[in-house]
């Protein structure tokens, strides 16, 4: 509904014109930047938008005031990965908005039109939340190893290519998801001015059949779980919908069902979104499932009531 253009917002500023009275609740307000309530106080609170000087248009002029614009600037006449061979010169500037919001945003516009207030305020008698502590579980000592030549390469090249800044989130997602898929997990090469791909890095695989040290405590739990009749749901990050060989999910499945376990994997071509919860109450209800594996990203928001029933 934050948006300028979509069709909830465009209805959120409808009924809000043909109302006496609105409130309105969120809790994310802010996304992180100046803008992300722009458009929200235009449908709520034209008239003091307009007051302050606004027109709906003017997101820009608002993110001015009260935001972050970073504004880059490439002179075209250098030898540089931006050049356009084809242009005769120039410069070209390129503007983003960065996270960042002034308090006068607050001050001025929300103080008196607001109230903050916690969950149990709203909330008497919340759902009871259990504390479920992380288990730690120690990394394998080869894999630990090959873990540590991979952050080297990624340095090394981060130090001595001139855009070795490009390499710093590639690591970051590589020294998360690498240690939980020493198996397939993909080389990484980076695409170069020409168009072609070069190699940054090569994974060292571990066989098929070797199980690791947090697989072994998956196995430990899930196996625990099913002797008291209870069924499990394990969460993933990685599900490789962008670079084939990055899935971890079927490597779980094939782990989970050497202990006996029947597993299922629930992904966007499972069923319907607003069926995911009638799907999963068949999948242990009915078909007698021990364990179902879905992505964290799928299920954030929809299937809480889901698991906590099974």
């Amino acid at each position: 509904m934050k948006s300028g253009a979509s069709a909830q917002g465009n209805s959120l500023g409808s009924l809000a014109a043909v109302s006496k009275k609105v409130v309105g609740g969120t809790g994310t307000l802010f996304g992180g930047k100046a803008e992300d309530i722009y458009y929200t106080m235009f449908r709520l609170f034209p008239s003091l938008m307009v007051e302050n000087g606004y027109k709906y248009s003017e997101v820009r002029k608002w993110n001015e005031e009260y935001g972050v614009i970073e504004t880059t600037t490439y002179n075209q006449e250098s030898e540089t990965e931006y050049t356009n061979k084809q242009s005769r010169g120039g410069t070209k500037r390129t503007e983003k908005i960065l996270p960042g919001i002034s308090p006068f945003v607050f001050s001025k516009f929300l103080v008196q039109n607001s109230v903050l207030v916690r969950l149990v305020d709203v909330w008497p008698d919340p759902v009871e939340l259990i504390n479920v502590p992380t288990i730690m579980v120690d990394l394998d000592k080869d894999l630990h190893s090959h873990y540590r030549n991979m952050v080297n390469t990624f340095e090394t090249a981060i130090d001595q290519r001139e855009d070795g800044y490009k390499l710093y989130l590639p690591l970051t997602q590589t020294g998360i998801a690498y240690p939980d898929n020493p198996f397939s997990y993909p080389d990484f090469s980076i695409k170069t001015e020409e168009g072609d791909r070069e190699l940054i890095w090569s994974p060292e695989r571990f066989p098929e059949d070797r199980i690791l040290n947090k697989e072994k405590k998956l196995q430990e739990i899930i196996k625990g779980e099913m002797e008291e009749g209870r069924k499990s749901i394990v969460y993933v990050r990685d599900t490789g919908s962008s670079v084939e060989g990055r899935d971890v999910r079927p490597r779980l499945k094939h782990i989970l069902e050497q202990i006996g376990a029947k597993v299922c994997i629930l992904d966007t071509s499972s069923t319907s979104t607003n069926k995911r919860s009638e799907w999963l109450k068949k999948k242990i209800d009915k078909e007698g499932y021990d364990v179902c594996i879905v992505s964290q990203e799928l299920v954030k928001v929809g299937l809480d009531c889901a698991t906590r029933s099974c």
